[in-house]
């Protein structure tokens, strides 16, 4: 409320803001006899801005003219980005002038009711600095508001916000063997950006290839690998450009995890760079590829059973060309470091004439498993002791039989048991 003074005997006054002519009326008074008038009601329009304002008393028949200073300090919000371009999506909101030391609630779409995107204690001053609120998820696409409410002086403010972000839809969503192929296709990405798509993980899984938006909008044929395991399994569309992420979801019903063992398929070797041919050498290699996977956890306890898309190895393996027998054979002794339990097995050359009779170690080999092409893979390290190995004669195969460990278990939990034979061996 206002009061006025010393204006002509019953006029009209007129209150304006910030100019004494075309100021817009806040309020309107008839002095009395003395000129006076009080308890005055003002009302300062919603669109007055923050800061300092005059407000202007003006006789309507004398034209005598009074001012006051007056100061707007309505709570206001502000935010990082007024765009959430993926869900749930984070922006950090920024307040002034709400009560001191109060809390602020944000809320979204109703200042009562709506989702609460969080609360926090204002400073002294009635400030909040650069607080993170969560848009939450499954908020549709289109305008909202974010309504920021002080819980002691019930001041409010709100500020528009736009949720934009991309969809991902899949043709095929359950597969029943693999390799698989589906559809996918993105929407709502930026025009002309590229998406990538991935498995399982936004930024670090397998990628499944990309293709360009037009319009932002695209599809494309997408592999699904065999080496997965059963149950639920989610393709990432991620932009380029926008950053922003749209996800699908698929099922594996039947993969190789339902197989009930695992079988060795085939056994490779390969001399090392520059290595003897025939001889084994530091750097040679000997692979056991089998028809499905096994369980890591099986071969070295220190490796990870959920790890079924990256090769898991170690370095400390002591491996024996044992020369005492029939035959030569190879196998891997004790526990390296990193296992607690180390189960391989053993493979019988089909000749003896790797060695001079003797056993050959071969310190610090390493051990692989890789669960894409279901494999293990030797790698002989250095000669500990006595180098009894010799070079066999040229043109001269043999059928290499590999015994495994009992403890070997399919990814199923099956033994991988049994022997097995394959021909026409040329060892390193």
């Amino acid at each position: 409320t206002a009061a006025v003074e010393y204006f002509g005997a019953s006029e009209t006054v007129n209150l304006r803001l910030d100019n004494a002519t075309t100021g817009t009326i806040v309020g309107t008074a008839t002095s009395n006899a003395l000129g006076a008038a009080s308890a005055i009601t003002v009302t300062i329009p919603a669109a007055t801005s923050n800061g300092a304002h005059t407000i202007y008393a003006v006789g309507a028949t004398s034209a005598k003219q009074g001012s006051i200073a007056i100061t707007v300090a309505l709570p206001t919000i502000s935010l990082s980005s007024a765009t959430i371009v993926n869900l749930p999506g984070s922006t950090n909101a920024t307040l002034a002038n709400f009560g001191v030391s109060e809390t602020v609630t944000f809320r979204l779409d109703d200042a009562s009711t709506g989702a609460s995107l969080g609360s926090s204690t204002t400073t002294s001053a009635g400030a909040l600095s650069a607080f993170a609120i969560t848009v939450p998820a499954g908020t549709s696409n289109g305008s909202h508001t974010v309504y920021a409410v002080g819980g002691t002086s019930a001041k409010s403010a709100s500020i528009a916000i736009t949720v934009d972000i991309a969809s991902l839809s899949l043709g095929t969503t359950s597969f029943a063997t693999l390799t698989g192929t589906t559809t996918a296709s993105a929407s709502n990405f930026s025009a002309t950006e590229t998406v990538t798509f991935r498995l399982d993980n936004s930024s670090t899984g397998t990628s499944l290839g990309t293709t360009p938006m037009s319009s932002g909008a695209g599809s494309r044929s997408l592999t699904i690998p065999t080496n997965l395991t059963n149950g639920a399994h989610t393709v990432y569309a991620i932009g380029g450009t926008s950053g922003k992420i749209a996800s699908a979801a698929f099922t594996v019903t039947a993969a190789e995890a339902t197989n009930a063992a695992a079988s060795p398929l085939l056994i490779t070797n390969k001399g090392g760079a520059g290595s003897t041919s025939r001889q084994a050498e530091v750097g040679d290699t000997i692979t056991v590829s089998f028809d499905s996977r096994l369980r890591p956890a099986s071969i070295c306890s220190g490796w990870s059973d959920a790890n079924t898309t990256s090769t898991q190895s170690i370095t400390t393996a002591s491996v024996v060309l044992n020369g005492t027998g029939t035959n030569s054979t190879i196998s891997i002794t004790g526990n390296p470091t990193g296992c607690t339990t180390f189960n391989f097995g053993t493979i019988d050359l089909g000749r003896s004439d790797f060695t001079n009779g003797a056993n050959t170690t071969f310190a610090s080999s390493t051990v692989a498993w890789d669960p894409v092409n279901k494999q293990i893979k030797i790698t002989l390290g250095t000669v500990s002791g006595t180098n009894n190995t010799v070079r066999a004669p040229n043109g001269i195969t043999a059928t290499a039989t590999f015994t495994q460990s009992a403890n070997l278990l399919s990814e199923a939990g099956a033994s991988v048991s049994g022997t097995w034979t394959f021909s026409g061996q040329t060892f390193f």
